[in-house]
C-alpha cells in the first residue's frame, strides 16, 4: 500500500473553536461569507438521491482523528476502505518503462491495487520513494532551499517517465497540486506529523452534517462577508473595559432575513477574533510585497542550517503557483496592517485549483464493488464511486430522481490539469473525454464499446477555483514554504487576532481534522489570555 497521503477537499474554519468557547460561556458570533457553514464542505442536490458532494467526502485516519470521534459520539456510522481500490494504466501508458526498479511487471489495463503493489515494479518503485523519500534528508525540512516534486523525481532519484506519471496521479493530484509546484520540504514535514493511520472512512451521511453538529447552538451569520478588521485599542495598555476589534463587512441575499437586505452593513465589536478563511483574503494591507519577501527569506536563512554538500541542489527558477482565481475571495483590510512575515508566509504557501466532474448514471457499467481507481496516463488522474442512504427532503427525495439515477461517478483532477480543463476546454469537451475514459476503462466489462453514452442522466462540473468566497482547492505542500505554515499561525496585535485553518496546520496537513485542529489550537490560545486580560482572574479547572 502507497505510503500516508493527505485528504481532497476540505476544512471547518470555525467550529472547533467555538465548541470549544462556548462551553465556558463566552460569547461567540460565527461570520460565515457562505451560503452554509463549513466552507468547502459543499455540496449539490437534485443529481442523486442524496446529497453529492463537492468538496470533502472522506475521513483520513481512523486513529487520533476528531471527525472521526465526533461521528462516533452521534453514533453515525461508516465505511472503512483501502486505498486506492484500482489502478488503471491506460493505453501507451508504459513509453519509456522502467529504469528504477528491475524485476517484476509493467501492469495494463484495470488491475486491483494489492496485485499492482505486489507485481508491479514501477508501482512498488513509485511507493518506496515516497515513503522513504531518499534524496531529502531530515535537515531538508528547515534548510532554506528547496526543490519540486518534479525536480526531486526526474534530477535526484531519477525515476523513470512511467514511475513519474504514476506519482503524478497518485500522489500530486491527491496533495492537491501537480508534481511542479509540490515542495519536498513540506512533503517530508508531513509525512513525518501524519500520526491518523492510513484508513479511509465513509459515513453514511454528508459530510455537511459534521459542519452543522459542530455548529449547534451558536450564533451564526451566514452571508456575511468581512471587509475589515480594525484593532481600536490595547486594553492592556489603557485598561479601560470595551471593545477591543472592530470587524465590518456586508451582509448579501438575505432574502427573507429580517436582518436587512442585500448589501446590509454590519459592524461588530469583540475583545478577540478568530481569523479563518482562504489564503486569499489575507490580501494586500498595505505593506510591500517585496519587504514581505526579503523579510521572510532572511527569517528563513538565519533559521535554517545549511543544507549538507550531499543534499540535493534545486533548480534555479521557483514553480509559478496553479491559477487559482483569488478574484472570487475579497481581501480583508487589517488596521493596523498585519506582520511583514505573515503577508509574505500567505504567497508562498500555494493553493491550487481542484476540479470534480460529477456523472449520474440509470445503472452501474463497472465491475461490482470497485471504489476508486487511480488512472496512470489517462485523460482524468482518479475517479470514486460512492453512494449513500437517500435523503427524505428536499430535491434529493424527488422521485424522478431516484428513478432516473443510480449511480455517480466522481472524476477528481488538481493543479495544472484542473487549470486546463477550465481555461482551455468547453465543458462539452470534458464531459466527452470523460465519458470515453469510462467506455475505455470499461466498455470490455460491459460487453459493449460504448456504455456510458446511453447510461448518462445529468451532470455537473465543479471549478472550485471560481467558487465564491473560497477560489481554490486546498493548500499544499509548497516549494521554499517550510516554516512559513508557522508564520500563518502566529497571533498579531498582541494576541488579539488569531488565525486558524488547515493552511496553518504545521503538520501541512489539509485535511478536515487538521483544521479542527486549528480551530481547538486558536480556541486554546485565547482561553490563555481570556482568563487573565478580560476577566482579571483564573478561570476554574472544571469550566475550561
Amino acid at each position: 500500500m502507497p505510503c500516508r497521503r493527505p485528504a481532497r477537499p476540505r476544512p471547518i474554519l470555525h467550529a472547533p473553536l467555538v465548541l470549544t468557547l462556548s462551553v465556558i460561556l463566552i460569547a461567540v458570533v460565527v461570520l460565515e461569507a457562505g451560503d452554509h457553514l463549513g466552507g468547502r464542505v459543499s455540496q449539490v442536490e437534485g443529481l442523486a438521491p442524496w446529497p453529492v458532494q463537492l468538496g470533502p467526502e472522506f475521513i483520513h485516519g481512523d486513529e487520533r482523528n476528531l471527525v472521526k470521534d465526533l461521528a462516533d459520539a452521534r453514533g453515525w456510522t461508516y465505511r472503512t476502505l483501502e486505498w486506492p481500490d484500482r489502478y488503471y494504466f491506460a493505453p501507451g501508458h508504459a513509453d519509456g518503462g522502467s529504469t528504477t526498479a528491475p524485476g517484476g511487471s509493467s501492469s495494463t489495463g484495470l488491475v486491483d491495487a494489492s496485485i499492482a503493489d505486489e507485481s508491479d515494479a514501477d508501482v512498488a518503485e513509485c511507493h518506496r520513494l515516497f515513503a522513504d523519500l531518499p534524496g531529502v534528508p531530515a535537515e531538508m525540512a528547515n534548510a532554506a532551499e528547496d526543490f519540486s516534486a518534479e525536480e526531486w523525481l526526474r534530477d535526484v532519484v531519477k525515476a523513470s517517465p512511467r514511475v513519474i506519471a504514476l506519482a503524478e496521479s497518485l500522489y500530486a493530484n491527491d496533495f492537491g497540486c501537480s508534481l511542479r509546484t509540490m515542495g519536498m520540504r513540506e512533503t517530508a514535514i508531513e509525512q513525518k506529523c501524519w500520526c491518523y493511520g492510513e484508513k479511509y472512512l465513509v459515513l453514511n451521511r454528508s459530510l455537511r452534517d459534521v459542519a452543522e453538529a459542530l455548529g449547534e447552538g451558536v450564533e451564526t451569520r451566514l452571508r456575511a462577508r468581512v471587509a475589515e478588521v480594525t484593532r481600536e485599542r490595547n486594553l492592556s495598555e489603557t485598561g479601560e473595559e470595551g471593545p477591543l476589534l472592530t470587524v465590518r463587512g456586508e451582509r448579501s441575499n438575505l432574502g427573507e432575513s429580517p436582518e436587512g437586505v442585500n448589501g446590509a452593513p454590519f459592524e461588530l465589536r469583540a475583545r478577540r477574533c478568530v481569523f479563518a478563511a482562504p489564503l486569499g483574503a489575507l490580501g494586500d494591507d498595505g505593506g510591500s510585497e517585496d519587504d514581505d519577501e526579503e523579510e521572510y527569506s532572511k527569517e528563513k536563512a538565519s533559521s535554517s542550517p545549511k543544507p549538507s554538500s550531499s543534499s540535493p541542489k534545486p533548480s534555479s527558477s521557483s514553480p509559478k503557483p496553479s491559477l487559482t482565481d483569488a478574484s472570487v475571495v475579497s481581501a480583508v483590510r487589517f488596521v493596523p496592517a498585519l506582520s511583514a512575515s505573515k503577508r509574505a508566509a500567505s504567497r508562498v504557501v500555494r493553493t491550487s485549483n481542484a476540479v470534480k466532474i460529477l456523472l449520474a448514471f440509470d445503472e452501474p457499467f463497472w465491475p461490482a464493488g470497485l471504489w476508486d481507481v487511480v488512472c496512470v496516463g489517462a485523460f482524468l488522474p482518479e475517479l470514486w464511486i460512492l453512494d449513500f442512504p437517500p435523503k427524505p427532503t428536499g430535491p434529493c427525495a424527488d422521485a424522478a430522481v431516484a428513478r432516473r439515477t443510480k449511480a455517480v461517478v466522481t472524476f477528481f483532477a488538481c493543479g495544472d490539469l484542473a487549470d486546463a480543463l477550465t481555461r482551455e476546454m468547453s465543458r462539452e469537451e470534458v464531459l466527452e473525454r470523460a465519458l470515453a475514459q469510462l467506455d475505455e476503462m470499461f466498455g470490455e466489462h460491459a460487453g459493449e464499446p460504448a456504455p456510458s453514452r446511453a447510461r448518462l442522466v445529468d451532470w455537473r462540473f465543479h471549478d472550485w477555483a471560481s467558487a465564491p468566497h473560497v477560489g481554490g482547492a486546498y493548500t499544499h505542500p509548497s516549494v521554499g514554504a517550510a516554516g512559513a505554515r508557522e508564520k500563518l499561525a502566529a497571533s498579531e496585535w498582541g494576541g488579539a487576532l488569531v488565525f486558524a485553518g488547515e493552511a496553518t496546520h504545521a503538520g501541512v496537513n489539509p485535511c478536515m481534522q487538521a483544521a479542527m485542529e486549528t480551530g481547538i489550537r486558536a480556541a486554546e490560545e485565547i482561553l490563555a489570555r481570556v482568563s487573565i486580560d478580560d476577566r482579571g482572574r483564573e478561570i476554574p479547572t472544571r469550566s475550561r
